[in-house]
Order: C-alpha cells, then sequence, then structure tokens
C-alpha cells in the first residue's frame, strides 16, 4: 500500500488558509543571515502544511516543493518533512533546530496524527 500524497490529502487540510512570504532566493539568502547569522542551513519550499500534530508539543512542516536548499540536502522539486519546531511559527518562517524554512506562496495550517503526517511524501 502506497502513501498518500500531499495533493490527495490537503482537502483534509483546509482547517487554515496561511499566507507565506513573495521573495526570491537571493532575497531570502540575504535575510536568514542577517536574522540567523551567514551560516544557518535554510530551505526555501511552496505548497506547505504547518502540521500541530498530536501527542506532540511543537507543529512540523511539510512542503511538496523544494524551491531551494542551502546545504545541499534537497533537490529542487522534491518534497520535505521537517523536524518539530523549535519556536512558534512566524509569517513566512517555520524554524527547526537545524534549518529555516522560508514559507513561499500560501500554504496551510492542520491537525494531524503523527502516523498521518509521516506517511506523506
Amino acid at each position: 500500500m502506497r502513501a498518500p500524497r500531499l495533493d490527495e490529502v490537503l482537502p483534509l487540510f483546509q482547517e487554515g488558509d496561511l499566507p507565506g512570504v513573495q521573495i526570491d532566493v537571493q532575497e531570502a539568502a540575504e535575510w536568514v543571515a542577517e536574522q540567523y547569522g551567514p551560516m544557518q542551513q535554510w530551505c526555501m519550499v511552496q505548497h506547505w502544511v504547518i502540521a500541530s500534530v498530536t501527542d506532540l508539543d511543537q507543529p512540523m512542516l511539510y512542503a511538496n516543493c523544494v524551491l531551494h536548499d542551502s546545504a545541499g540536502r534537497f533537490a529542487p522539486g522534491s518534497w520535505v518533512r521537517s523536524s518539530p519546531a523549535v519556536e512558534e511559527p512566524k509569517l513566512g518562517v517555520f524554524r527547526t533546530r537545524s534549518t529555516v524554512y522560508i514559507l513561499h506562496g500560501r500554504g496551510a495550517a492542520a491537525e494531524v496524527s503523527l502516523e498521518a503526517l509521516l506517511a506523506m511524501h
């Protein structure tokens, strides 16, 4: 049995439509360096969901499309699922222990089970 894709389950996630940012990769790189230092790893994503996961204190991020990853971990067009946030998500920004995610375009907020989130790709 294959795991569901985001576009198959996104209708379940229409609990909250959220704005992201409309900046390019160069602007994102400059902003992250200014806010978090030049060595901070960052990743710009679109088609994203901030998931409040049952039984976890902090939300996680799922994005269906990586636009740019400063560390080269994720290829453009691939999907990514983050570890839990280390601070409350801000407009256009989701931060984990190792990565600042720049949330490009509109996204969504949803409450999901950990099993459902881990099954997405």
